[in-house]
């Protein structure tokens, strides 16, 4: 059986992206990202934030530079990316990232609406028809968690 990598988050960005280049000279960009979920913690709701980083190359990475500034909203679409490094104290360390197939850029700090989207050079996907049938028998169905 074959197996599925894929993340789709909207978030704001923590920080403005900065421009950097690989040995081979491709441009290369880091997207710090928050997402925010409520939950009801000792019976009061909070907001809880979880942060992402999400690695765009090429052009997508030099129009986000370009483009976008702490707290602007974006839609991110990707796979997860674990890699390994060492710390500057010698520790081997792993850290998860989305490696980023399409970013849109959303409304900006103020709220408006300024659609921008941007990709690896690949036309926007149809979204794909679902069928009748989800398998989902409705809500006296078990959920296995």
């Amino acid at each position: 059986m074959s197996s599925v990598n894929k993340v789709i988050i909207i978030g704001n960005l923590t920080r403005k992206p900065e421009l950097r280049h690989t040995r081979n000279g491709t441009a290369v960009t880091t997207l710090s990202i928050a997402t925010n979920d409520r939950r009801k913690i000792e019976g009061v709701w909070q907001d809880v934030a979880e942060f992402h980083d999400a690695i765009l190359f090429d052009r997508p990475a030099e129009n986000c530079c370009k483009f976008l500034d702490k707290g602007r909203q974006v839609y991110v679409e990707g796979r997860l990316q674990t890699r390994k490094y060492t710390d500057k104290n010698g520790n081997d360390r792993r850290k998860t990232e989305i490696l980023v197939d399409n970013v849109q850029f959303l409304g900006g700090k103020d709220g408006s609406r300024r659609n921008t989207s941007s990709s690896n050079n690949a036309p926007p996907k149809a979204p794909k028809k679902q069928s009748q049938d989800s398998g989902f028998s409705g809500p006296e169905e078990d959920i296995p968690f």
